[in-house]
């Protein structure tokens, strides 16, 4: 079976939600990722931090160093994602569909990306 990449963004700059909304988003999120387990196509699922929360690792002639970031000018930055398997590319994108729905994604808001896994 291929494995997918379903990566959901936000907007870092919107006000955050009251603690009621974070809850009821967690809830549908835990959903989403009991649905994709019922239906066996559930590999792995994560949430990340803020984009502040981010460390970068750049090589430089044998040492790496560290430094704080990334401080990209977009708006739009990854809030979590899921890896799924499925047979064939069409249930990964209802997988998709199924994501941004279950999550409430409003029409206009950021997309739910789907991505093959090499």
């Amino acid at each position: 079976m291929k494995k997918y990449l379903l990566a959901v963004q936000f907007d870092e700059s919107a006000p955050p939600p009251s603690d009621g909304e974070m809850q009821e988003q967690l809830a549908r999120t835990a959903k989403v990722t009991a649905d994709m387990r019922s239906a066996g196509s559930w590999v792995f699922v994560g949430g990340l931090l803020h984009s502040h929360a981010t460390t970068v690792v750049h090589p430089g002639n044998g040492t790496p160093t560290m430094t704080d970031g990334p401080f990209a000018e977009t708006k739009e930055q990854l809030a979590g994602f899921w890896v799924i398997e499925c047979d064939e590319p069409r249930p990964g994108a209802v997988l998709g569909r199924e994501v941004r729905a279950g999550l409430r994604v409003p029409d206009r808001g950021a997309p739910v990306r789907r991505r093959a896994v090499g």
